[in-house]
């Protein structure tokens, strides 16, 4: 990031959008930028992180990358809706032997929407990047191609939700001034994750 001379307009903006992204405004724009810069890593340019000088196009793509996560996150939330209907019903239940087979319920749910959450959260990156590359809205759900692609490079893919998580986990440093820049933090480890894994396709061995 540090070696392209406009990075500090460039993270400036990608702040704002990123607060934008708070109120959904700013994601699809985000994950437009993202796409582009995505591209831009995996045809080898040096200085990846493009202008915010398109931000019509941004939006656009941005938009189908939007509803793509938001299909693969409906059964987290379908889930997430199931267990706090049983859970809002145990509280106000007072026989004790009804309460505790309700609690068993949903602490054996909350398990398996914990696993959900996972395999969804490691597969979406994947399912992005093969929109982002092919241009393609159904390319997200070819599961069988991104099956093919993550067992051919489950090692690099498996660095890229480690860097991941240590840049968000990083990002929170920006709480330290003021809070307000952790927008810009924030911002900062999502151009970290996506370099990850824009560099696990350009280095792949494809399916």
């Amino acid at each position: 990031m540090f070696d392209d001379p406009r990075w500090l307009p460039k993270i400036v903006v990608g702040g704002v959008f990123t607060l934008l992204a708070t109120v959904v405004a700013g994601i699809p724009f985000l994950l437009g930028y993202l796409a582009r810069m995505a591209r831009n890593i995996i045809a080898g340019d040096p200085r990846p992180l493009p202008e915010w000088n398109d931000l019509g196009e941004f939006f656009g793509e941005g938009l189908a990358l939007f509803a793509v996560a938001l299909i693969y996150l409906l059964p987290v939330s379908v889930l997430s809706i199931l267990i706090a209907i049983p859970a809002t019903i145990a509280d106000a239940v007072r026989e004790p032997v009804v309460h505790d087979i309700v609690q068993g319920f949903v602490a054996c749910a909350s398990c398996v929407l914990w696993l959900l959450t996972l395999i969804v959260g490691s597969l979406l990156p994947a399912a992005l990047m093969t929109v982002i590359v092919t241009r393609r809205f159904g390319a997200a759900f070819e599961f069988p191609r991104l099956a093919q692609f993550l067992t051919r490079n489950l090692g690099n893919y498996v660095i890229a939700l480690v860097i991941e998580l240590i840049a968000y986990v990083f990002s929170f440093a920006g709480f330290a001034l003021l809070c307000v820049g952790v927008i810009f933090t924030w911002f900062w480890a999502v151009i970290v994750t996506s370099y990850a894994f824009a560099s696990v396709w350009r280095d792949a061995r494809q399916p």
